[in-house]
């Protein structure tokens, strides 16, 4: 296939019904084993996101063994789906149970129990803007207070985020130094 019959044929896909997802995830995994350089030339040239993409192609890799009936797997949605992919795949003879945990949950409910943690009703998510600079400060600052590099991400920040705003707060009330943290 070339170029730009791959760029066509992703187009039509995307701009197909966009509540069926998999024929569309089904050519990119085509374009991706026949060559995997052209992938993202074609996920470029129609306009798709390469995360979006990426992601598309792994729930072919992982779903497309027709173990699972379509509708299922269109009502939990692709994002869902390739939050459970990992499990899914690395655990096969419980892949019954993620599914069903997908279609139960939100997507942050199912995101936090797939890493072992309870959703809680009393959580507030925040969004920041932030620039390299000032990202790199939170990053070293969360890093300190109890945070795990994980890839280019963190994993325990709510913990050491927790941390560093008692130690402020510490610092601001003159009190004790709380749950073991840096005093520098």
């Amino acid at each position: 296939m070339d170029l730009d019959t791959a760029v066509a044929s992703l187009r039509e896909l995307d701009q197909a019904d966009t509540s069926d997802f998999l024929p569309l995830a089904e050519k990119l995994a085509e374009i991706k084993t026949e060559d995997p350089k052209m992938l993202r030339k074609a996920v470029d040239g129609a306009d798709i996101k390469p995360r979006r993409a990426f992601m598309l192609v792994r729930i072919h890799e992982v779903f497309s063994d027709n173990r699972f009936p379509k509708e299922e797997l269109l009502s939990i949605g692709w994002a869902k789906l390739y939050s459970i992919a990992k499990s899914v795949s690395e655990d096969p003879d419980n892949s019954s149970y993620y599914l069903k945990l997908a279609k139960d949950c939100t997507a942050r409910e199912l995101t936090l129990k797939l890493n072992g943690l309870e959703a809680s009703q009393k959580t507030h998510s925040v969004l920041l803007a932030l620039s390299g600079t000032t990202y790199d400060k939170l990053q070293r600052a969360l890093v300190r207070y109890g945070a795990d590099r994980v890839g280019r991400g963190l994993a325990k920040k709510e913990e050491a985020l927790e941390a560093l705003l008692d130690r402020l707060e510490a610092i601001d009330t003159g009190t004790p130094q709380l749950r073991g943290m840096p005093t520098k």
